[in-house]
């Protein structure tokens, strides 16, 4: 996941994260953005989800998002949810009214 300001608004890419679903997965994030974001989604995000954590990371106190410093970079080891679609968002710390909105779409894997 990378995370930009374009225009003094954060975004955040891919605006479609597609992911396994009921799967451990590692989730590598770079900011280039000059102040600290947050970055939100719904109880994918809680400590019963979340396995390891690396780097800039900072879990929130709301327990369903991480910030991440300024310039920062990390790494979430994490068990996704069960299929279907979630919103995430990525907000910067400086701006919280203006909100990068993305989803989240967790698809089954076979076998």
């Amino acid at each position: 996941m990378r995370i930009t300001k374009q225009d003094g608004r954060v975004a955040c890419s891919p605006g479609e994260l597609r992911l396994p679903a009921d799967s451990n997965v590692t989730i590598n994030v770079v900011s280039q953005s000059d102040s600290p974001v947050v970055l939100t989604s719904p109880n994918q995000f809680k400590n019963s989800q979340v396995h390891h954590h690396e780097g800039d990371l900072t879990h929130v106190a709301s327990e369903d998002g991480w910030t991440v410093k300024q310039n920062g970079k990390g790494v979430l080891k994490l068990r996704t949810l069960a299929a279907g679609q979630q919103d995430y968002g990525c907000t910067s710390v400086n701006n919280q009214k203006d909100t990068f909105r993305g989803k989240s779409v967790l698809s089954p894997t076979s076998g």
